[in-house]
Order: structure tokens, then C-alpha cells, then sequence
């Protein structure tokens, strides 16, 4: 992919951290690969493109002893990933946020940096308020790049009920950035499972030989 022309000032980087782990003995995003807390496989790449990296999830969390983040707590507990964007997005201290789960190992930066492109590409008063990627198997909302500019209408749909931030794109200026699956790599997956983790933990040992080389290039 080119190289980016924006600067990493402009993008906060949320990574949501708020979910039930009823399949997880303890914090999902502390769980080890390698040594290393899961999140901090989804920070390493995220620092590259962004300013700041804010952590959200409930009240109490552990995510605090996380190096080099911010930590947010969820406006509502136990609301869903919907609350948990625009309680990052309020904190957010840059025009643009890039959020991602706590559980996604193999993030590509060169595609995050493609995304924020599509958006800071355009004149202020034309830019999307959304940029979300659109494959064969459907949307990735905890891949995408949302503007401050989405906080009103994230507002009305949590005093609404709802909890699917989907519904979020029909209400703003929204891209779908078509992604084949020959240039995913391994981005969108996540760990659900302890055999998720085994299997992260199988491919990064053959990746890097030093979990280190990943989390310090």
C-alpha cells in the first residue's frame, strides 16, 4: 500500500476492552501471548499510526498497569461496544479516532493507515465521518475510523437502546472500504476463545522468533 500523507497528530487510537469474557478465565485483554498481554499485540501497531491510544472498558479494570495508554472507563457498563466508541470518541482529543478490540493480534497498520488516508484525503468540509471496511463476510465495525463529528447521533442511539454500532453508518457520511481477502492478512481475526489464543500464540512463535521483535520494531 502507498505511504501515508497525514500526520499521526490528527488519530487517537480506541481499543475497546469493555466486553464480557465468559470464555476467558480473568481480562481478556491481559491474557498472554508470549509473555505479553493480548493488548498489547493491538497497541504495538496502533502506536504507529496514531497520537494517543486510549483503552476503554469498565470501571475497576486492570487495563490501567497497560504501558503507554490512557484508560477510559465505559460511560455504561455492560452497554456493548457501541458505548464503549463513544466513550473514547468523548476523550478523544483529535478530530479522528481509529478503534479496534482488545483481541486482534494481527493488526496491519499499513491498512489503518489506508483507512485514516480515504478521510484526511479530502477537504474538512467533505470528509467522511466514518470509514469502515466492507469484505465478503460483511462489515468490520471494530476496524474502522470514526470522526467526533458521529457523537450526537452515538448519543441518540444509546438513548434509544440500541448496541449494534452498525447502526451508527445510515446516520452519518460513511465509506465502505472494500478489502479482498488476499490483502486482509490476518487483520480482522480476533480471539474469542482459550483455543483462539493457543492458536495466536502458535502463529506468532512462527513469526517472530521473540515476541519482543514484534512489540519493539
Amino acid at each position: 500500500m502507498p505511504s501515508s500523507s497525514y500526520s499521526t497528530e490528527k488519530v487517537t487510537g480506541i481499543i475497546l476492552a469493555g466486553g464480557a469474557n465468559t470464555r476467558f478465565r480473568g481480562e481478556k485483554a491481559l491474557a498472554p501471548i508470549g509473555g505479553v498481554p493480548l493488548a498489547l499485540t493491538v497497541i504495538q501497531p496502533l502506536s504507529k499510526v496514531c497520537r494517543e491510544i486510549l483503552v476503554v472498558g469498565a470501571k475497576g479494570a486492570l487495563l490501567w498497569r497497560l504501558p503507554g495508554v490512557r484508560f477510559v472507563p465505559d460511560l455504561v457498563s455492560g452497554f456493548g461496544p457501541l458505548v464503549g466508541l463513544l466513550s473514547g470518541l468523548e476523550k478523544c482529543l483529535t478530530e479522528y479516532a481509529f478503534c479496534v478490540g482488545c483481541d486482534m493480534p494481527f493488526l496491519d497498520a499499513d491498512i489503518i493507515r489506508a483507512q485514516i488516508d480515504i478521510a484526511l484525503s479530502s477537504d474538512r468540509a467533505d470528509r467522511y465521518d466514518v470509514v469502515v471496511p466492507l469484505h465478503e463476510r460483511g462489515l468490520e465495525p471494530l476496524h474502522a475510523l470514526y470522526s467526533r463529528s458521529c457523537i450526537p447521533a452515538l448519543r441518540r442511539l444509546v438513548s434509544s437502546g440500541e448496541r449494534r454500532i452498525s447502526q451508527l453508518y445510515h446516520l452519518v457520511r460513511t465509506h465502505y472500504f472494500k478489502i479482498g481477502a488476499e490483502k486482509q492478512k490476518n487483520s480482522f481475526w480476533n480471539v474469542n476463545t482459550e483455543e483462539d489464543l493457543q492458536r495466536a500464540e502458535k502463529i506468532f512463535q512462527e513469526k517472530f522468533s521473540n515476541l519482543g521483535e514484534r512489540i519493539c520494531r
